[in-house]
Formats: structure tokens, sequence, C-alpha cells
């Protein structure tokens, strides 16, 4: 069985857990709002939300006048309701 490398561990991952991995592409800080404002309408809600390179989003130059520190907080309050809405996703 081949072995994938995640977080510096190996460790074994069957075929069926690679089909449930779903990847969604944002290029920009708009598409990132966007995505995750409407995040609460998504039929299906993800198990885990991963993000990477999330500073890449807020050093981008944007074409209004928003401030690094107010996208970072924008940013970081729409992945707090996203947090909330998986957390209740538990309970439900």
């Amino acid at each position: 069985m081949d072995k994938s490398m995640i977080f510096g561990m190996y460790c074994e991952v069957g075929i069926e857990t690679l089909k449930q991995i779903k990847l969604k592409y944002v290029e920009d800080y708009e598409s990132l709002v966007q995505f995750l404002a409407d995040f609460h309408i998504l039929k299906q809600k993800p198990s885990i939300l991963a993000l990477d390179g999330l500073q890449y989003f807020f050093n981008l130059k944007s074409l209004s006048n928003v401030t690094k520190q107010q996208r970072t907080h924008f940013i970081l309050t729409l992945l707090k309701q996203a947090q909330l809405q998986l957390d209740d996703k538990v309970f439900m």
C-alpha cells in the first residue's frame, strides 16, 4: 500500500479517503471573502476547513481603500463564523 506524507509523518491513506477530499481554489481576497460569506448556504458542509497560505490574502493590494488590518480582521471574523457553523453541525 502506498504511504503518503502528511505533516511530516508517514501514514497509510486509502483510496476511499482520498476520494472524499474536495478542494476549493480561490485566487484573490474577494473570492475568499465570497466563499466564506456564502459558507452557510453550502448544501454539504465539510468536516474540515483547511486554508493554506492565508497570509497571502492579508498582504494583497486591494483595489478598495481597505487596510491590511481590516482585511485580516474581516477574514478572521468570517472564519470564526464558518467554524461556529461546523461546530453546530456536530450537534444537529
